[in-house]
Order: C-alpha cells, then structure tokens, then sequence
C-alpha cells in the first residue's frame, strides 16, 4: 500500500516517567504537514503512561495515539507501531531523547532531495540535555553514504533517534529483527545489506549527515 506524503514519529517508552514529557514536546515543535504520533509503551512500571495521557489530553488536536505492551523490548514495540503508520517517512524517537527544533523537516527534505531510503544525522550525550542549546548550523552537507553494510558490520555503528527512514523501505526488509532486543544496530544492517539476500535487489540509499539531530541524558 502506498503510503500518504508525511512523518510518522513511533516513540518507543520503557519507564521514561523524567522524561517522555519533554520528549513529546521537542516532537511537537517539529510537526509539519501530515504528521501522526505513535508511542508504544513497553511495559513501564513508573508513571510514563500516565505522563503520556496527560500530554494526549493537552494536545487533543495532534493525531496521537498510544499503545500498550507487554515488557517485549524495543525492536517488538516498533514493528507493532508500523502497522499502524499512514504517512511516508518514519522518525524513530527513544522515550528520553530530545530533538532539535528543525530536524524533520531537513531529514525529510534532504530524503526527498537525494532520493534516500534512510537517513542519519549527528547526535549529542549532554549531563543536562532539557537545557542543550541546539545551535544554527550553516553549510550542513548530506552525503551518500557508500558502503554503509560494511561500515555498519565492522563499526557497529548506528542509532535511532538520529535517523529517518522511508516507510516502504522498513516494511520491505520486515521491520525490525525481533530476535535481536534493540535495533540500533540490526536496522541499518538490514537495510544497507539488504541487496546481498539474493541477485538482482537494488541497494538502498542511505544518507548522511553531520547535522546534529537529537540529544541525550549523558548519565543513561
């Protein structure tokens, strides 16, 4: 099914009570066009959920939605979330990352620019990352990032609340591995070497970037 032109966010939540609000917040001010929220609680035993109705009620206009499971890990919580995703691109966001004011709408346009199936930016560790100061950065360049799968393999290299990826790239590599607990390192492995599984797959583009997209508790 071809998905409608916009963001998807699935922000994944595992006993995030410090900090989902804030989370939620830095995603809101990045809302653009389509857009829809989802966020998967995995089994938390603080008050996340809690904080995530609260934040729901608040924002009553914003399509968001919430989804509960049971403790499974993260690479479960985001395959449950893609199959309720309509739009075209999906922002992956960790329950304690904050993001930078602009950062979808320049992954999104540079995706669309250079043709990208997935896309990474930079990102920070900060003692106190509610205050980060996200700084204007000039001459930001996104590069094609060549012989991703062997980097990717060697480096063990990847993230989450750093990348975008096109929606039908994800479902065609299956989501996430689920027998791997977090997919920071399976996805991108997934789809950088996707084209090896058998002759004739075209490799997808992925893209990188030294803009920096989101920042994280340093103490995590």
């Amino acid at each position: 099914m071809i998905k409608k032109n916009g963001v998807s966010f699935i922000v994944t939540v595992f006993n995030k009570e410090l900090f989902i609000e804030k989370t939620l917040q830095s995603i809101k001010k990045n809302l653009f066009g389509n857009n829809q929220i989802i966020i998967i609680d995995d089994g938390s035993t603080d008050d996340s959920v809690d904080k995530i109705r609260n934040f729901i009620k608040r924002n009553h206009k914003i399509n968001i939605k919430l989804l509960l499971q049971k403790n499974s890990g993260p690479s479960i919580a985001t395959n449950n979330c893609l199959k309720h995703v309509i739009y075209s691109h999906i922002k992956m966001v960790d329950g304690d990352d904050i993001l930078a004011p602009d950062s979808v709408t320049f992954l999104k346009n540079e995706m669309e620019r250079l043709n990208l199936d997935l896309i990474y930016g930079d990102w920070k560790w900060d003692k106190d990352h509610f205050t980060y100061k996200f700084q204007d950065q000039k001459n930001i360049k996104t590069t094609l990032f060549k012989n991703a799968f062997e980097k990717f393999l060697l480096k063990g290299w990847g993230g989450s609340s750093n990348l975008m990826v096109k929606t039908s790239s994800l479902i065609e590599v299956n989501g996430c591995d689920e027998n791997v607990f977090i997919q920071d390192y399976s996805l991108p492995l997934k789809i950088a070497g996707n084209h090896h599984k058998k002759k004739g797959l075209e490799k997808f583009r992925i893209g990188l970037s030294n803009k920096i997209i989101c920042v994280g508790p340093k103490f995590i």
